[in-house]
């Protein structure tokens, strides 16, 4: 009696472990869905998830939610999220993908894509999550927050110096606790600069030194089956302005240009259309870091 007792208390266990591993795996299964790809990467990136332990980023590997993506210096990554956001990141960056959700085929509504800069900086298009629902999208940084709306921008931040951007298209609203300003450029100048989050944002007519170089936000046409492109990734000198303004320069037109359509990652379901979301040729933001918070409209 005493042992068919027994025998029935560890199978009722068991019976209740497997009843929530049922109901639970679910929502571990999509916790863990990819929320986008990587498109090349030139030089070390990795990722590290909730588990603590970094993985190496390569062409096609996937990123998830609460990843903070990591550059090393001299390197540069891109990758494309599930809604055909396009993001690259300069050398010596960390950007964490704090909440992400996209449905293609569902409501928009709950849709969102939050992300935190700690240092260094990147250039992004961004997709349809910030287009059909404009302030669900917020890139957090030491000293202000930005918000999109079909827009490509650049940013880059230093503790020492600030948080230094440019607007390519569109309109960004930048503002921290000591004001606000819209950037755009059909508003003036299309550089601004965060000293710190107690000072407001102010615009300036010319680029830092920071953003005198343009990030690239096409991909290289050529790959190998598996790792990094074989063919190298658009350099970060590649689309240096003459004289450190902001004038257009032929070399970032050419590379705009030679994916103009859409460009499939093999082995990906993501497809990146690069025709209407070219950056006008303009000297350009090499890197990105923001102070406080970017509003695009």
């Amino acid at each position: 009696m005493m042992k068919g007792h027994r025998f029935f208390q560890r199978n009722y266990l068991f019976l209740i472990g497997f009843i929530v591993f049922i109901f639970c795996y679910p929502m571990v299964s999509k916790s863990a869905d990819a929320i986008g790809k990587v498109v090349w990467v030139n030089g070390l990136a990795k990722a590290t998830g909730l588990n603590g332990i970094p993985r190496s980023l390569e062409r096609r590997s996937p990123i998830y939610e609460k990843d903070t993506i990591l550059t090393t210096k001299d390197s540069m990554i891109q990758f494309v999220f599930n809604d055909n956001t396009l993001l690259t990141l300069r050398g010596d960056t960390t950007l964490t993908l704090d909440q992400y959700s996209y449905h293609p085929n569902g409501s928009s509504s709950t849709e969102k894509n939050f992300m935190s800069l700690i240092k260094g900086g990147f250039r992004t298009v961004t997709g349809l999550i910030s287009k059909r629902n404009p302030d669900n999208y917020q890139v957090t940084t030491p000293v202000a927050t930005i918000g999109v709306r079909g827009t490509d921008y650049t940013v880059f931040y230093e503790k020492k110096s600030g948080l230094e951007l440019q607007i390519i298209s569109g309109t960004i609203a930048v503002s921290n606790a000591a004001g606000n300003i819209l950037l755009s450029q059909n508003l003036g100048p299309a550089f601004a600069h965060v000293a710190s989050v107690e000072k407001p944002p102010v615009k300036q007519s010319t680029p830092p030194a920071e953003l005198k170089t343009l990030l690239p936000t096409t991909t290289p046409v050529t790959s190998s089956g598996t790792g990094s492109p074989t063919g190298t990734a658009p350099s970060s000198n590649s689309s240096s302005s003459s004289n450190g303004s902001a004038s257009s320069s032929s070399s970032n037109s050419t590379t705009n240009a030679s994916t103009s359509g859409s460009t499939n990652i093999s082995g990906s379901t993501n497809t990146i259309s690069t025709s209407t979301d070219t950056a006008p040729a303009a000297s350009a933001p090499k890197s990105t870091t923001p102070i406080g918070s970017f509003c695009i409209q």
